[in-house]
């Protein structure tokens, strides 16, 4: 909305400014003229006529005309308001709208004052539409950066000013500014320009509505404002953004890491239109919040809580803000952090408070409450107060901050209101405690709802309570169960064809046909099976009526067993029961074959007396295999039965049991009618396979774990106990005010203890899991023990009274450790809420419930004497010393249980973490380390571990998080304490020091640094995108005549066309050629050039992954090999598609599969670039992203296989984190390397081209051996001698090296060019043809991926034989590795000895017009000679 300019006929304008040419009751850039006008001058519009000439004179009868730039629209006159008769100036703009300008003001009226009684009539405004041009965006080097305030006391820009009310234009404006290079200017008031290299302070950014007055020389561009505002414009290239180090209440925090999956801060503001954003902008936009962010350069968010995924950053906010050039704006992924001291943390919903839960907030009345059983009111009310207040009942209501209502009914006149409870609790600011009118309700879980009665089920409906009688009953047919409800009191009698059906004391049902019975009051009894139902009461009958009987209805009578009943079933009537027959289409339901280690063991006979399994037994009307199960497997019982649809029976044994057809267990689970739950008298068994009749010494071993459980629990509760008693006194000698000179050091260690609870409570958590796994197994054994329903010799080992005591001393520790994990619970929320440093605990119940836990778990010893157990402690160790050494109830004697080495097992990070309340200092500064957690660990638990280090103000410097394959990581500065502490923790796989790894480079001199590729002429490659496909026209197939079927898909491998001559890859003739097959024996055909398989179809899809530098993917060797790329390099979030600026990858690429240069030319490549070049090695965190990005790409493209190919190396040593660990104990490949076999991948890495180095002294080469699936690959020459540079020494006699390949003079892919080649050396080609050779064996179904080394080395030997040459001093013992090769030799008679060819080194660089096929159609033109290969 243009913001509207008027001059009155004051004598001062409201806004002083230089002279304008104009009367001041004019519009700006309006002119009066003279009297008598006829038309207005060149460029100005007639607007009105006037009663005066331009001096004020009267015209008589003549008009004169007030003329003006702009198109009139929307005229009006606007007559003033009169004053004591006279009609008075206005003092503000008259005009009806905002959008409206004054142009004139008729001053008719005697005298020669400004504003004058105009005597008979009326003094009018003349009011007209402002057009409303926009800014420009952009003039030359200068960018519109947005509206500024300005004033003339002053002014924004200072540099200098040009005035021009005629012709001003931005771009006039813009050349004055530049000539005086400046790197601000701004444009105003119609024609005024000013400049300068800074802004003034003073000058504060404004809304863009406010700079849209036009310039007097382009009405379509606007000229800033009329009232003080400035259009401002910036040379961007002139200013250096810094980072703002405050605004107002805001303060710089940083720059931190961000990310569009996962943004750090929740809320988005999206500036308006034409204001330009700035750090001002987005901390005004966030006022009322703790953060600000910028990003960048025009983005801007807000919240009050900061992503975990967010960590600070020491680079990448480098962008201008687009409103202030000299303000940093974030970058990239990366933003500057405000934090506002001013916020002021809202009040929220508790959401629950011992039993009681919030449901939200409600609607209420004075006149209609929502709940009515009792209130209280009270200034300091809590949510806690009110719940304590409302024990007992199902509600809890705080309202208007200070009421407390309960009840255990929610009238229904209370509606939801999420929102609408604003007001905090007058006792707790940051609680909610509702609102006028509205309540925050909590409802109790443990709250159990009065049983009524349904007045309806079915057809049956309700008839009232009568008086039953055991001697004369109303109704005779009867069923009791321990899991009846009305439904099933229902179902039994429709099943019965009775009219009535009357429940009665919880559990009992009865039914018939007539009714003879007098009415009642009590029954009130809950049903047994639904405790929400009323079942009748002690001699009272419930009674349903059928409204559908019908006497006369159909019926087949089925003689059976009364229907599902609870052991025993003393109460049944043994009358038969009538049902009626129906037909229905059901689904045919199948047996369950298992359900966890339980499995089927067929259908049994089985009847009412006796039963096949009589030890306990359920019965359900929703009835599954799994619910059954589950029945017995907590019970710990051996056996499970399903019968009759709802019935499942349980024991240890078989009651003369005798088999039935499978056929005959057809009755339909009524949970799940796709499940057989046995028929009548048909029950199907199933047996837990895990299930044991211990002996004594199993016995006295989980005992024995118990007790060493319990000593673990038991240190945790002294850890929690000792920090919560240091805490006291600590607080204590603060209320005593001791030493202000202690202050300080007072409230750290106040700090490092609050720490140490938060802590305490994490480590409370994972004791009560571990004693609960404990408590469950010793019971599960015991009770198996003690069983009578097992088939034993003797007597059981355990009584009844050893199983009592083993439960209750369980149940007693499990109950007390409950307490003190919700106590230490309990303060860890009030220590993570509390805004204080300070927060409030409840030290006394603290110190109550521990020090009471500790009493109840006893002193771990001996059972009697000296040194003897106490507590729980003495009933373990009093069972153990039965059970010890084979003994049973009968024995006994005082023995002692041997407690474990007592180590309190934590989570904790901080380098402040104590143990046993001693503090762990430091003696190592922050190291840069990497740290993996394990596999089998939760997202929950990594965040909780990253939340838990920012609590200790430990950097995390970067994540990789992918959580579809649970592989998760993070790079921190951490010092020994801090890893030490790590090292104890159970997510933790490996923690390494975040080093740079070496790339294996290398060329055809004795120095390991790869040559620079030398670019040449390059000449038109002319029509060569056919020549690359892959079809028979371009890769010409063998003559078929007298070939082996199995040969008959071969092909023989291209040519290179360049200008030296048709340059072939020998590295590939090595692998098949016969005069290279040393270790075979008979007579094969010649052919010197490589052959290959082209199938059509191959059975098994592989991916082969090359970690490397990228690779150039429109190569025509690789270009239509590539399925997809990744770039690992970039952390913060997936990238595909990549590039190469060294080469390296682009070769390794095309070794492994590429038309010209590939091994397995129907390869699928997916290129994964880790490092830039290998003068860049990449860092162990961009590494095991590498290999993360392998494994998610395996797991999402959903292929079969995968071969990994790797040719770089971190030194071992360098990646300890710690003084004094011993070598080689660091190693995060051994768990990834794990990974990549378990995703069915096979890793393939180089050995190196260090010939004196170790390779056990670098991995990720030093997890391969002879008893490992991980290929590590040596380089060879031409001849199969080992290249003088390749790494061989191996110190750990496991034998690493696995296999050489050629590695000498091989030529690939280059990445320069679509068409050019290479020359390279060194184990990487060499390691990139092997992950060829086996993802083809893979691919054709040849082998396995846990067989592939086994294979490929087979083959090997097969091939090449076995009998090669030791590497030399420090190479494994023995001969030495094998050599590759691949077998498409095709066989002859006869032959001569093959010699092996002439070998030209190629260039260094190939600079190709085409691949050639070889010219081989016809075996009578160029068939090969019969040769013996070379011995």
């Amino acid at each position: 909305m243009a913001v509207v300019k008027f001059l009155t006929l004051f004598s001062l304008p409201l806004f002083v400014r230089g002279q304008v040419p104009a009367p001041s009751y004019l519009y700006p850039g309006c002119v009066h003229t003279g009297c008598g006008t006829k038309s207005c001058p060149s460029g100005l519009r007639q607007h009105i006529r006037t009663y005066e000439d331009s001096g004020g004179n009267y015209c008589d009868a003549q008009d004169s005309l007030v003329c003006c730039p702009f198109q009139s629209r929307n005229a009006q006159w606007v007559p003033t308001k009169p004053t004591d008769g006279h009609h008075a100036c206005p003092t503000s703009n008259p005009c009806p709208s905002q959008n409206q300008i004054l142009v004139y003001a008729d001053p008719r009226g005697p005298g020669g004052n400004v504003c004058l009684d105009p005597g008979p009539g009326s003094s009018y405004w003349y009011c007209e539409d402002q057009p409303v041009p926009n800014p420009v965006s952009s003039v030359g080097k200068y960018t519109y950066q947005g509206c500024y305030s300005d004033s003339s006391n002053a002014h924004a820009l200072s540099g200098g000013s040009y005035t021009d009310y005629d012709k001003m234009t931005v771009d006039v404006c813009a050349q004055k500014a530049a000539a005086a290079g400046a790197t601000y200017f701004g444009v105003e008031y119609y024609g005024e320009c000013y400049w300068g290299n800074s802004i003034s302070s003073s000058s504060k950014q404004q809304d863009a509505s406010k700079c849209t007055s036009y310039c007097a020389g382009n009405q379509q561009q606007a000229c800033g404002g009329l009232t003080g505002q400035i259009g401002l414009y910036v040379n961007p290239s002139n200013v250096v953004p810094k980072e703002l180090s405050s605004y107002k209440t805001w303060s710089s925090q940083g720059c931190y890491s961000d990310s569009g999956d996962s943004r750090s801060l929740p809320n988005t503001y999206a500036a308006p239109s034409g204001t330009a954003m700035t750090v001002e902008v987005c901390c005004d936009a966030a006022a009322g919040f703790k953060y600000a962010a910028v990003e960048y350069g025009k983005e801007c968010y807000y919240g009050n809580y900061l992503a975990s995924t967010a960590s600070k950053q020491s680079s990448g906010c480098n962008m201008q803000c687009a409103g202030s050039p000299s303000e940093l704006c974030g970058g990239g992924n990366r933003v500057n952090l405000y934090l506002n001291s001013a916020y002021s943390q809202p009040a929220t919903e508790k959401p629950s408070v011992g039993s009681f839960s919030s449901m939200g907030c409600y609607t209420d009345s004075s006149s209609a409450r929502g709940l009515t059983a009792g209130s209280s009111k009270s200034s300091s009310m809590t949510v806690e107060q009110c719940v304590q207040l409302a024990a007992g009942h199902k509600y809890a209501a705080i309202e208007y901050g200070t009421e407390c209502y309960w009840g255990d009914t929610l009238s229904s006149t209370s509606k939801q209101a999420n929102g609408q409870c604003t007001i905090a609790c007058g006792g707790d600011s940051k609680e909610l405690c509702g609102d006028g009118n509205r309540m925050n309700v909590y409802i109790n879980s443990d709250f159990t709802d009065p049983p009524t009665t349904p007045p309806t089920v079915g057809s049956f409906t309700y008839l009232g309570c009568f008086v039953d009688d055991p001697a004369s009953r109303v109704l005779p047919n009867q069923n009791q169960d321990t899991s009846m409800t009305v439904e099933r009191c229902i179902t039994l009698a429709t099943a019965g064809n009775a009219k009535y059906a009357g429940l009665e004391n919880g559990n009992q049902c009865f039914f018939g046909t007539n009714l003879t019975a007098s009415g009642s009051d009590g029954c009130t009894k809950a049903c047994v099976g639904n405790s929400l139902e009323t079942c009748g009461g002690s001699r009272r009958l419930a009674i349903y009526e059928n409204k559908s009987y019908d006497p006369g209805h159909s019926t087949t009578t089925k003689s059976t067993t009364a229907p599902p009943s609870s052991t025993p079933i003393s109460t049944m009537s043994s009358s038969t029961i009538t049902t009626s027959t129906t037909t229905t289409t059901k689904p045919t339901p199948t047996v369950v074959s298992s359900v966890g280690s339980f499995s089927n063991q067929g259908c049994f006979f089985d009847q009412e007396t006796p039963r096949v399994l009589v030890a306990d037994s359920m019965d359900d009307s929703q009835m599954t295999v799994e619910k059954c199960v589950k029945f017995a497997d907590d019970g710990s019982w051996r056996y499970a039965g399903v019968e009759f649809g709802s019935q499942c029976f349980v024991g240890n044994t078989l009651h003369g049991a005798s088999g039935s057809s499978s056929s005959d267990c057809n009755q339909a689970c009524p949970g799940n009618p796709a499940e057989v739950c046995g028929a009548s008298n048909r029950i199907g068994i199933y047996q837990d396979s895990a299930w044991v009749d211990p002996t004594a010494d199993q016995l006295a071993d989980v005992l024995q774990e118990y007790n060493s459980t319990l000593v673990q629990v038991l240190d945790a509760i002294d850890n929690y106990k000792s920090h919560i008693q240091q805490l006291k006194d600590l607080r204590n000698q603060k209320k005593r005010g001791l030493d202000s000179r202690l202050a300080v050091r007072q409230s750290q260690t106040e700090t490092i203890l609050l720490q140490d609870i938060t802590r305490d409570s994490q480590q409370m958590r994972f004791v009560t899991e571990l004693l609960d796994k404990a408590a469950r197994n010793g019971n599960h054994l015991f009770i198996n023990a003690a069983n009578n329903d097992v088939d034993r010799p003797t007597s059981p080992l355990v009584n009844s009274d050893s199983l009592s005591q083993l439960q209750e001393a369980t149940q007693q520790a499990s109950e007390v450790l409950s307490e003190v994990t919700e106590a230490a619970v309990d303060d860890a929320a009030s220590i993570a809420s509390a805004e204080s440093s300070s927060p409030l605990l409840d030290l006394e119940r603290d110190l109550g419930v521990a020090g009471g836990a500790v009493s109840t778990i006893g002193k771990a010893g001996v059972a009697t004497g000296v040194g003897a157990a106490t507590g729980i402690f003495l009933t373990i160790v009093t069972l153990f010393g039965i059970f010890h050494h084979g003994g049973g109830n009968t024995g006994g004697g005082t023995t002692t249980v041997p407690p474990p080495t007592s180590t309190t097992i934590s989570i904790t990070t901080s380098s402040t973490t104590t143990s046993s309340s001693s503090t762990c200092s430091p003696t190592q500064s922050p190291t840069p380390v990497i740290v993996l957690t394990t596999r089998d660990s939760t997202r929950n638990e990594f965040d909780t571990l990253l939340s838990q280090l920012k609590i200790n103000d430990t950097t995390i410097t970067n994540q990789i998080v992918y959580d579809s394959i649970n592989f998760r990581a993070f790079a921190a500065e951490l010092d020994d304490c801090d890893v030490g502490n790590l090292q104890g923790n159970k997510i933790v796989s490996t923690i390494s020091r975040n080093i740079q790894g070496k790339a294996e480079t290398s060329d055809d001199s004795s120095s390991t640094k790869r040559d620079s590729f030398v670019r040449g002429v390059v000449k038109d490659p002319g029509p060569i995108l056919s020549s690359v496909e892959v079809d028979e026209g371009n890769y010409t197939m063998l003559g078929k005549r007298a070939i082996p079927d199995e040969f008959r898909n071969l092909y023989v491998a291209s040519k290179l066309k360049d200008d030296i001559g048709d340059p072939y890859p020998f590295h590939l003739d090595w692998l098949t050629s016969p005069w290279a097959q040393r270790g075979l024996t008979g007579s094969y055909l010649g052919f010197e050039h490589y052959l290959f398989e082209q199938n059509a179809n191959l059975p098994v899809n592989v991916r082969v992954y090359v970690l490397d530098t990228g690779a150039r993917e429109d190569h025509w060797d690789i270009k239509d090999k590539i399925v997809t790329s990744y770039d690992a390099t970039r952390l913060d979030q997936v990238v595909t598609g990549v590039t190469d600026k060294d080469n390296h990858g682009t070769c390794m690429s095309s070794c492994v599969g590429g038309v010209f240069a590939g091994v397995f030319k129907q390869a699928n490549i997916v290129p994964i670039k880790f490092m830039e070049t290998g003068n860049a090695p990449p860092t162990l965190l961009v590494a095991l992203n590498a290999i993360a990005l392998a494994l998610k790409d395996k797991d999402e493209s959903g292929v079969e296989a995968g071969v990994m190919s790797m040719s770089f190396g971190f030194e071992v040593k360098d990646l300890k984190v710690v003084d004094g660990q011993p070598e080689n104990t660091v190693d995060p490949f051994a768990d990834l390397l794990e990974r990549v076999r378990d995703a069915n991948i096979v890793a393939v890495a180089s050995s190196g081209n260090e010939k004196s180095d170790d390779i056990f002294s670098n991995t990720p080469r030093k997890n391969g051996g002879a008893d490992t699936a991980m290929i590590v690959v040596g380089a060879a020459t031409h001849t199969s001698d080992k290249w003088e540079h390749s790494t061989f020494i191996d110190s750990s006699g496991k034998g690493i090296l696995s296999i050489y390949a050629i590695g000498q003079y091989v030529v690939c892919a280059a990445k320069n060019e679509e068409y050019h080649y290479r020359r390279e050396d060194g184990s990487s080609p060499a390691t990139a043809q092997v992950a060829g050779i086996v993802a083809m064996y893979l691919a054709q179904g040849r082998t396995t991926v846990p067989n592939a080394k086994a294979y490929l080395l087979a083959e090997a030997a097969r091939l090449k034989g076995t009998n090669w040459a030791n590497d030399g001093a420090g190479a494994h013992p023995g001969p030495g590795p094998l050599r590759a090769g691949i077998g498409r030799q095709i066989s002859c008679t006869g032959g001569s000895q093959a010699t092996e060819p002439a070998f030209e080194i190629p260039d260094k660089q190939i600079f190709a017009d085409e691949i050639l096929s070889e010219a081989i159609t016809e075996w009578d033109d160029v068939e090969p000679d019969c040769v013996i290969p070379m011995p």
